[in-house]
This record gives structure tokens, C-alpha cells and sequence, in this order.
């Protein structure tokens, strides 16, 4: 029997003045948050990255045709198909994070059972850059609802929360498949099980 994975999402866009101290996680999560990945400072973790050997080693120009390579099957295989199964373009968010970035997920009334599963809330704080993320919000929201999916907007302490709830069917078909692929056993017919040592 196909289980029905019913997954809220809220999406909040933190839209404070310059003089105004944005909260740390913990402090704007719920109570009921099981967990939380959070980037205090998005840009000095950036910057911090670009000066990491590993960053550095990527760069490196030995590295350019491996990297080229691995860059376009990548963007061919997952990125052109998901981008076109959700109807975004995710180079017009890539320089949005500017503060702080959360990801959490929270119980939101899930009891460790089938029916109900937890909610992921992610949280973006994205400075002097919130009007260009109000517009692709607001373009994205109309593709969802055109495309029959419910949005909700909800508004905490004058923050809106736009909260999307998505089922097992409305999970882009190249993301289903990388998930499955890497979770599904080896083939026992493939070439590399059969072959003799």
C-alpha cells in the first residue's frame, strides 16, 4: 500500500530594518522543534568557504575539466529537470541568503505515526535583498496555485509564512529518483554483481 506522505512547508521571508537585531534560532523556532540546522551569518560562512582548502582544491585550474564535467551532468541530469518540474530558475535565489539561514523541523502535531509527518520550517533572512525575494515568493506562489497546489499565508509577529502542504505525489519525479536511486539496493543483474572475480 502506497503511503501518502503529507509534508507541510512554511517559507518565511525576515524582513527587518538595518537597525533591527535578528533573533538567533533558538529564539524563533517553537517549542516542539525536533531539530535545526542553522548558518548564523550566511555571507561570513561564504567567505569563510572560499578561503577552505576544499574550496581552494575545487578552484584549483587542474581541477577545471573533472569539475566542468561533474558540473554539467549535474546540472543536466538534476538540476535542468527539477528546475523545470518546479517551475523555478534557483540561479534567482542564489544570492539571496545574506543573514541568517534555518532549516528546522518541527513535530507540528506528528505522534511517530503514518498519518501526520513533521513540518520543515526554513527560515531566511535576506537583509536589503527582501523585495527581490517578496517578487520570486510571490511568482512562485501563483505557479503553485496554478499549478493545484494549496498555499497558506500566515502572518507571526508581522511576518508572513506562506505554508505549502505537499504529498508523496507532489514530489518532482527527478527528485524521487535521486532519493530512490541511492537508497535502492545494487541490481543483482548488473554487470558489476555477475561479472566473475
Amino acid at each position: 500500500m502506497k503511503r501518502l506522505l503529507l509534508l507541510p512547508i512554511t517559507l518565511a521571508c525576515l524582513c527587518f530594518s538595518a537597525s533591527s537585531a535578528v533573533l538567533p534560532a533558538e529564539k524563533l523556532l517553537p517549542d516542539d522543534t525536533l531539530a535545526v540546522f542553522t548558518i548564523p551569518d550566511f555571507t561570513k560562512a561564504a567567505s569563510i568557504y572560499h578561503s577552505s582548502p576544499q574550496a581552494q582544491l575545487w578552484n584549483d585550474p587542474a581541477m577545471k575539466p573533472f569539475k566542468d564535467k561533474f558540473v554539467d551532468k549535474f546540472k543536466s541530469q538534476f538540476i535542468s529537470p527539477l528546475e523545470n518540474e518546479l517551475g523555478v530558475h534557483f540561479a534567482d535565489y542564489a544570492g539571496l541568503p545574506q543573514g541568517q539561514l534555518t532549516l528546522a523541523v518541527t513535530q507540528d502535531g506528528w505522534q511517530g505515526k503514518d498519518d501526520k509527518m513533521p513540518a520543515l520550517l526554513f527560515l531566511l533572512d535576506t537583509r536589503d535583498k527582501s523585495s527581490q525575494l517578496k517578487t520570486n515568493l510571490a511568482d512562485l506562489k501563483k505557479k503553485w496555485i496554478d499549478a493545484g497546489k494549496t498555499v497558506k499565508t500566515e502572518t507571526i509577529h508581522t511576518v508572513d509564512f506562506s505554508v505549502v502542504v505537499l504529498s508523496s505525489n507532489d514530489i518532482p519525479k527527478s527528485l524521487q529518483k535521486a532519493l530512490t536511486s541511492s537508497n535502492s539496493p545494487p541490481d543483482s543483474s548488473s554487470p558489476e554483481r555477475t561479472r566473475k572475480q
